[in-house]
Parts: C-alpha cells; sequence; structure tokens
C-alpha cells in the first residue's frame, strides 16, 4: 500500500463530494396554467386566474400562501377575425349601463383583432378573497361571431428551483479518487535496497 496515493486519493474523495453537495436555488418561469380561447366567440369569456391556478399546480399553491409570490405573467396571444377587447384586473363588476366588465383596478386592456403580449400583474394574494379578485377577460367587441384563429391564455411565474451545479465534475472527481485509493491500496511500495 502505497501511502502518499491513499491520502491523494481521499482528498481528492473529500473534493468531489463537497462539489456534490453544493446546492443552488434558482428562479425558473414556469407555466402554471393555460386557457385555450373557443374557437368561436359570441360574447365573452372570463377567468378568475389566480384561483384557477392555485389548484393545478402544488408548488405555486404553497408558495402563495406563504406571500412568496409578488409578480406573475399572463402570456397572451389572440388572432381573430373582428375586434376582441382582453382586460386583466382586480375586483370585477358589471356596469348596469353599459353591461361589461369594469375591473376596480385595471392592469391592462386592449380592444385590436390580434394581440400578443406579456402581461406583469403584481401579486398580493394570501387570503382567499385577494385570490379570487384578479380575474382576465376576453370579451367579442364585434357586431358578429367572431372566429379566433388562435387564442390562449398562459399564467407563468418564477418558481424556485435547486440545482446541483458541480454535479457532473463532482462525479468524476470522486470517481477518480475511488481509483486512486483502489490503486494505492492494492499496489505494492517499492522493495529498498540495502
Amino acid at each position: 500500500m502505497k501511502k502518499w496515493v491513499v491520502v491523494t486519493a481521499l482528498l481528492i474523495l473529500i473534493f468531489g463530494i463537497i462539489c456534490l453537495l453544493v446546492n443552488e436555488t434558482r428562479l425558473e418561469e414556469e407555466l402554471i396554467d393555460e386557457y385555450n380561447l373557443p374557437t368561436s366567440m359570441t360574447e365573452g369569456t372570463a377567468c378568475i386566474f389566480i384561483e384557477r391556478a392555485r389548484g393545478k399546480n402544488e408548488v405555486f399553491r404553497q408558495l402563495l400562501d406563504q406571500g412568496k409570490i409578488s409578480e406573475v405573467v399572463l402570456e397572451v396571444f389572440i388572432n381573430a377575425s373582428g375586434n376582441v377587447s382582453f382586460k386583466v384586473g382586480r375586483f370585477p363588476f358589471i356596469d348596469p349601463n353599459t353591461n361589461k366588465t369594469v375591473f376596480e383596478t385595471t392592469f391592462f386592456d386592449r380592444t385590436e383583432k390580434f394581440i400578443n403580449e406579456r402581461v406583469k400583474v403584481p401579486v398580493n394574494a394570501t387570503s382567499a378573497v385577494d385570490r379570487s379578485s384578479y380575474c382576465w377577460e376576453a370579451r367579442n367587441e364585434w357586431t358578429d361571431v367572431v372566429t379566433i384563429f388562435t387564442g390562449y391564455v398562459r399564467l407563468k411565474a418564477e418558481i424556485p428551483k435547486n440545482y446541483h451545479p458541480y454535479y457532473g465534475p463532482g462525479t468524476l472527481i470522486c470517481l477518480s479518487g475511488i481509483s486512486l485509493a483502489f490503486y494505492g491500496f492494492l499496489t505494492k511500495p517499492a522493495k529498498k535496497r540495502r
């Protein structure tokens, strides 16, 4: 057994284990919920998006309940034959004069045939009342039925994920240390001449 080889191998093995144990947390944008708009729209489509998405993703639900999500993104893509209005806001109510949805707080409001936007919505929704106040609405603003060629609304949020950035090199270093240790144990020291 060559002691200096075994000691070197153990040091390399310890360094490899340290590399394997390094853990980083990064924020990664993740798709939480997706809603496809109907192909023909006579009136309007609405969705309470925070409450709906809360039931679909366990990690999102936990982070939302703890108040650790401060902003979500609604990715909107609508390509229609006529004008479609898309609104995002909080605390919706119906205006009795126009019979349309009005939001107490509006984050986004656009009426066009083609909408391609990323809407950032600040979120402070730890209670059930707050969660049920976030809403989006897509409404037909044309005089006839509007055909939606392509239409979807995606809810995305930044979710923290754990990464091991040195997993590959750490594994190689550990394997090198183990093989060097075997070499050190199995080789016989050179005979000393007297």
